[in-house]
């Protein structure tokens, strides 16, 4: 069994900021949890509990079966999860199922989740965007606004203009967000300085090789001691919730995607064209941007999209959505970065 530390340092790591009952933790890989988001961790949680708690007594089977007639450990995670992150909503959705998972499994311990914008969690902010289509009252948790105004959206402007600009900004923008104020400048001096790029005034661009992305965490690491991981987001149940999570709770992240993907509009990707470029197997990711917050159907809670700092296209607020943005990462070489700790200061 894991000890109650342990999880202290899972939350440390991972900003899942919940205390959940030691024993829900038995027989669990932490250093699995602590690549997901906190809404895939629950679930994971969850099923563990079903599978090594729940089906131990018949008592509590019966009446979870009783309530969900194709209940299983996935479907008691869902539950498990939203009982967690979501306690109001399951609540009004499911009154009995909420309170089989007080009563039987938390044993009365409740939750102040994303409903309430309780402890953890960045204040909740209503959005006015035309450019946000197909969703109703469009919310984010996190001010898009006061956070652009941190940030840095033109990339190639401090004299050395490297090949991988936008990298520089993303990184100078991510530890912006998280209180740091360097330049872009400074941020390409440090990687020059320390040899993590080559600089040659000769060649067009000025470097002589594009930045490799496995060293983005040491730049940002050597310039802000701010610690970085690689979430497995495209590996996620529900991928732009598994990354929306992380964003709503504070980790700050950036993304090294492909842009001629992220700028193809539906319709000129569904033309031939399109689906060949998209398709084509040696495609790879060639820009980054620094992601600033997610945007959620405020009828559904589904996210939408994603508010980016685009610095090629100079645009500090450019919202994106979801599913382009996810397309546009599924290429060769892309990097989803995020801070391990949360910083809830906008």
């Amino acid at each position: 069994m894991r000890n109650w530390e342990s999880l202290e340092n899972l939350e440390q790591r991972n900003g899942l900021e919940r205390d959940f009952p030691e024993n829900h933790l038995e027989n669990m890989k932490l250093d699995q949890l602590e690549k997901m988001s906190p809404t895939d961790a629950a679930k994971e949680i969850g099923r563990n509990v079903f599978q090594n708690s729940v089906v131990k007594y018949a008592g509590d089977r019966g009446a979870f079966m009783r309530l969900e007639k194709e209940g299983n450990a996935d479907v008691f995670g869902e539950y498990y999860s939203k009982y967690v992150n979501h306690p109001e909503t399951l609540r009004s959705e499911n009154p009995e199922m909420y309170k089989f998972m007080q009563d039987r499994v938390f044993f009365g311990r409740e939750y102040e989740g994303k409903d309430g914008a309780g402890e953890g969690i960045l204040p909740k902010t209503q959005i006015v965007d035309s450019r946000i289509e197909n969703c109703d009252d469009p919310f984010s948790y996190g001010d898009v606004e006061k956070m652009s105004e941190k940030l840095d959206a033109a990339q190639g402007d401090t004299g050395l203009i490297p090949i991988a600009a936008s990298r520089m900004v993303a990184c100078r923008n991510l530890m912006a967000l998280c209180g740091h104020k360097f330049t872009e400048g400074e941020v390409t001096s440090f990687a020059v300085d320390h040899e993590y790029m080559a600089y040659d005034p000769m060649v067009l661009g000025g470097f002589s090789h594009e930045l490799d992305d496995m060293i983005l965490p040491d730049i940002i690491r050597g310039m802000s001691n701010i610690e970085t991981y690689e979430p497995n987001i495209l590996e996620a149940e529900n991928a732009a919730e598994a990354m929306a999570d992380l964003l709503d709770h504070g980790q700050r992240g950036l993304v090294v995607y492909n842009a001629g993907i992220l700028n193809r509009t539906p319709m000129e990707a569904e033309q031939p064209f399109g689906k060949i470029m998209e398709n084509l197997p040696f495609i790879s990711a060639n820009q980054a941007s620094v992601l600033e917050c997610a945007v959620r159907d405020g009828s559904t809670g589904e996210v939408r999209g994603f508010y980016i700092c685009d610095s090629e296209a100079k645009e500090p607020q450019r919202y994106v959505e979801a599913d382009r943005l996810l397309k546009a990462l599924d290429v060769k070489n892309s990097t989803i970065l995020f801070t391990k700790e949360a910083y809830l200061d906008e």
